[in-house]
């Protein structure tokens, strides 16, 4: 699943850095890009990471990871994004699927733990692609508490919440 909302400028680095610290050695996950203001330094602090097994959609977190530590990077294909050096659309969802990995950043359908990165911008905006599944996203971190219909949502059947 991808989120196709503009990034803010500020906002969504806490929450980010945070998510990114459960990562350990070895494990597989899938790092989708971040559009707008998103640079490759923010997954910097995955770079001393070994043996990492990344599925990513943005060539400069291919290269960013890759080629380093033992690391293996698959490059999903797609539609190339017009501003980003990124792929997107139904041939990246559809090719996620074939795929598992221990953590997912934003959510994918074939993660053991996905997580939801998002920050407070993202709440309540509309997708040019349709999200499914969230139902098995397993935590929300954000920088700041969404709404409170949100919230009473998010608690009802929703992640768990994570404030960072």
């Amino acid at each position: 699943m991808w989120i196709c909302a503009r990034r803010r400028k500020r906002g969504g680095e806490t929450a980010d850095r945070r998510a990114r610290g459960g990562v350990r050695a070895g494990r597989s996950i899938i790092v989708h890009h971040r559009f707008g203001e998103y640079h490759a330094g923010a997954y910097a602090g995955l770079a001393d990471r070994h043996r990492l097994c990344v599925y990513t959609n943005d060539w400069r977190i291919a290269l960013l990871l890759g080629r380093c530590n033992g690391n293996r990077v698959t490059l999903l294909g797609g539609e190339l994004a017009e501003r980003e050096d990124a792929v997107f659309g139904l041939d990246t969802v559809q090719q996620l699927q074939q795929y598992h990995a221990d953590f997912a950043f934003v959510a994918a359908q074939a993660a053991s733990c996905a997580v939801v990165v998002a920050d407070r911008s993202k709440f309540g905006a509309v997708t040019p692609v349709r999200i499914r599944g969230f139902e098995t996203v397993r935590y929300l971190v954000t920088e700041s508490a969404p709404g409170k219909a949100l919230r009473r949502a998010l608690a009802s059947r929703g992640p768990e919440l994570i404030v960072a």
